[in-house]
């Protein structure tokens, strides 16, 4: 929450005087639900043919690395994301697929760009050299590394969240830590926060999530989300 906190206080006072804004009370509960069906909030429409599947070279298939690593972190004076790109640099395919199916439904310093402002461009999959949010270098990697993992694919199948940078209803990593056990397990532990401007509703939790390597990729074994904090701003 404290890495919104600056940009909160700047367009809460723009959305102040909105006097619709006043007739409603809602608990921070509804506001938020309310929040995701915000316009700001961009979602693509459900992909009626499938992604062509990325071709990976079977040497690319390198074992990860075991050992913990501080993949994402905020800078603590402009509140910037910070990146880790020696570890980028270095690590597997599957570290590589783990990260980037977390990067996908959360804002990591997404912003539209090209002539007409049609892509996309997120930080973290930008990083992770996966294109523009929700294209199909994007998702068609990801689909082609949990190949064996039916939920996921279900989820790849759409609508594709696009979450942009200030906008009334979006939420935002605070960190992302990465931990590979032995050669077939992979631990990511984030935090992320949200804000729904036009309520004055602010939220944040934690999740962890556990991979395993398949035998073409990687499978989501487990999905543990903490407690969501809500507050009025």
């Amino acid at each position: 929450m404290k890495y919104l906190l600056p940009f909160i206080l700047l367009l809460a006072a723009s959305c102040s005087s909105n006097p619709k804004d006043s007739k409603t009370n809602p608990t921070p509960k509804n506001a938020a639900k309310a929040g995701q069906q915000d316009a700001q909030i961009l979602h693509k429409t459900k992909l009626t043919q499938p992604l062509e599947l990325i071709k990976i070279k079977p040497v690319d298939f390198n074992a990860p690395h075991s050992g913990k690593t501080k993949f994402m972190w905020r800078d603590a004076k402009t509140f910037d994301i910070v990146l880790n790109h020696e570890y980028i640099k270095t690590m597997s395919i599957y570290e590589r697929a783990a990260l980037g199916y977390v990067a996908s439904s959360t804002g990591n310093g997404c912003n539209y760009e090209g002539e007409g402002a049609e892509y996309l461009n997120c930080d973290i999959l930008s990083a992770l050299n996966l294109g523009y949010q929700c294209s199909d270098r994007h998702l068609g990697f990801l689909r082609s590394m949990f190949q064996d993992d039916k939920k996921v694919l279900q989820e790849l199948q759409g609508p594709c969240a696009e979450i942009v940078d200030g906008a009334t209803y979006q939420t935002t990593f605070d960190y992302i830590n990465i931990e590979v056990l032995g050669k077939t397990k992979i631990v990511v532990s984030y935090g992320v926060s949200g804000v729904y401007l036009r309520e004055s509703i602010s939220w944040e939790y934690t999740i962890t999530d556990t991979f395993e390597v398949s035998a073409n990729g990687i499978i989501l074994k487990k999905h543990e989300k903490s407690k969501m904090k809500e507050s009025k701003f």
